[in-house]
C-alpha cells in the first residue's frame, strides 16, 4: 500500500479509499503482527469471570466493549483481549472464522 494510501487511512479519511482497499489493509496490517497472536484467539480460552472457559474469539462483544471502558488486564491476556476488540470494531471477524476452521483440534 502507499504512502497516500496509509495517511488517509491514519486521519479518518476511509471514505475517499475504496472498501475493497481498505478490507486488504486491515487484513494485512492483522497479518503482519505477530501471527501467533491470532492463533492464540482461536486457542485460548477464559480464564476467570462469566465467560471462564470460552475460546477467546468467542467472548461477546458487548463484554469487550465493557472491557475496554474498564480497561483491559495486564499481561497477555490484557493484549489478547484489546486485540480481539480492535478485530471486532474493524469487522475483520472473518479472519477469526478462517483461523478457527484451520485451527478445530482432529
Amino acid at each position: 500500500m502507499d504512502l497516500l494510501f496509509n495517511w488517509k487511512y491514519k486521519n479518518g479519511l476511509q471514505n475517499e479509499i475504496p472498501a475493497e482497499s481498505q478490507i486488504l489493509y486491515l487484513k494485512t496490517y492483522f497479518w503482519d503482527m505477530d501471527r501467533q497472536i491470532l492463533l492464540d484467539l482461536v486457542s485460548k480460552k477464559m480464564p476467570f469471570g462469566k465467560y471462564k472457559g470460552k475460546l477467546l474469539c468467542d467472548i461477546p462483544e458487548d463484554y469487550l466493549i465493557w472491557m475496554h471502558r474498564k480497561g483491559f488486564p495486564e499481561g497477555k491476556l490484557g493484549m489478547w483481549l484489546s486485540t480481539l476488540y480492535e478485530i471486532r470494531l474493524n469487522g475483520l471477524e472473518d479472519i477469526l472464522r478462517e483461523l478457527k476452521k484451520i485451527n478445530r483440534p482432529q
